[in-house]
């Protein structure tokens, strides 16, 4: 099967007459299972700017940065980058969706749609804490799951929407959905219209003595008048209220050991988790690629030689070298109190990100080689277009790659490129 980037594509999930859904795996055989999602629109005119993909290409953007900051209610996007006329990016692979419980008519326990709908109002409270911005393209098909126990899996988020989309949609227009979410849950298909406030059924009996209480939660959801819906805090409290029953004594010192923590650890808790899931993706990002990018960045002879070129030069000045060093991989305390630490951890993510987009999708020598790797495939010159695919490779963010001698390759190739292209 074909490669897209450093991943080996086994099978095609979902095609459309604008892109693919498929499964892949990492082509030098490392673990792991991925999704890879091609977006290539139809061309009306190529002189003019493929905007949608570019939109694609933020949007995908916007989730690793999420991931990088220490979400961890969103599938993880590890790789993305240009392909002919179209773009594409590389996730994590889950297959099992809200949409495919709905499909299949499962029955839903409480603790496991409690679980459901905490995982994805926690999603959505990162990306307005994180991103400042609304999903705008929530639906069941978007909610995945990280394993197969619906009451303990980690729910996960995808598929941001644009943006101005996501201004249209609102917060408000992602609450909707979620009471749509919940709604074909326990009736597997979408709210009649016009039938509101949702009256009690045998379907809302199942869920024991909360029922009503669900009932009400989605009807309050799908309310008509968009400024009536409750916030994501009002639900996140409501949802306090409608776990699973346990023992009473049990209850009753968890009762009792709840206020001090909550008081006392919960802001440092929280720290401390976003300070670990950060600092692990930039610790190994560290060590795929990133640690030797800076190391070679800091030479000053191959500074001055990058400089020549405005584009990379932009790259090297987005760099903060020092602020890069004095992130800690090997840090023994998991307990964060300093959230400046913190923050230059998750500021070190972000750099790491943007050197990464502006390396793989705005550099222009590198889009002239691929250009020319195209003129030559096209030509039916396996040869060197092969030899410039592995070029063009060689210079992505990927575990063991080289990407600054990728770089000086490149460089040194350019005008032997564009006399190719001038052919």
């Amino acid at each position: 099967m074909a490669n897209v980037g450093k991943y080996e594509v086994l099978e095609a999930i979902h095609l459309a007459p604008s892109g693919s859904l498929s499964r892949a795996r990492r082509a030098d055989g490392g673990k792991g299972v991925y999704a890879v999602k091609r977006f290539s629109p139809p061309v009306d005119d190529p002189t003019e700017p493929r905007w949608e993909v570019q939109a694609f290409l933020d949007r995908a953007r916007a989730q690793q940065h999420l991931v990088s900051g220490g979400a961890r209610h969103w599938t993880a996007v590890h790789d993305l980058g240009v392909e002919g006329d179209g773009a594409w990016f590389v996730a994590d692979y889950h297959p099992l969706s809200a949409q495919k419980l709905i499909d299949g008519c499962v029955d839903m326990k409480p603790e496991a749609l409690r679980n459901i709908v905490s995982g994805i109002v926690q999603g959505l409270s990162e990306l307005k804490a994180l991103r400042n911005r609304a999903h705008g393209n929530l639906k069941p098909a978007n909610v995945l799951f990280a394993g197969r126990d619906l009451a303990s899996a980690r729910v996960l988020l995808t598929d941001l929407a644009s943006n101005g989309q996501a201004t249209r949609v609102g917060e408000a227009g992602d609450l909707y959905t979620l009471g749509e979410v919940i709604y074909a849950l326990m009736f597997y298909r979408r709210p009649a219209r016009g039938t509101w406030p949702l009256p009690f059924t045998a379907q809302w009996e199942q869920l024991g003595r909360h029922g009503e209480a669900w009932r009400q939660l989605c009807s309050d959801l799908l309310n008509p008048t968009p400024a009536a819906r409750p916030n994501l805090i009002a639900i996140a409290r409501r949802l306090q209220t409608l776990r699973p029953p346990r023992k009473r004594r049990v209850r009753r010192v968890l009762a009792l050991l709840a206020v001090p923590v909550i008081l006392l650890g919960g802001a440092v808790a929280v720290l401390s988790y976003l300070d670990h899931s950060a600092r692990k993706q930039f610790c190994q990002s560290r060590h795929e690629w990133f640690g030797q990018f800076v190391q070679a960045i800091s030479d000053p002879a191959r500074r001055r030689t990058w400089g020549a070129d405005k584009d990379l030069k932009r790259v090297l000045d987005e760099v903060p070298l020092e602020a890069i060093r004095r992130v800690d991989c090997d840090r023994a305390n998991p307990v964060q109190y300093n959230i400046k630490d913190y923050q230059a951890v998750r500021d070190a993510n972000a750099t790491v990100d943007l050197v990464q987009r502006d390396l793989t999708t705005r550099w222009p020598v590198l889009a002239r080689a691929a250009e020319l790797r195209r003129k030559f495939a096209d030509r039916g010159w396996a040869q060197p277009a092969a030899y410039l695919a592995k070029r063009i490779d060689s210079a992505r963010a990927a575990p063991g790659a080289d990407v600054a001698g990728a770089i000086d390759r490149l460089l040194h190739a350019s005008p032997h490129v564009e006399s190719g292209l001038a052919l």
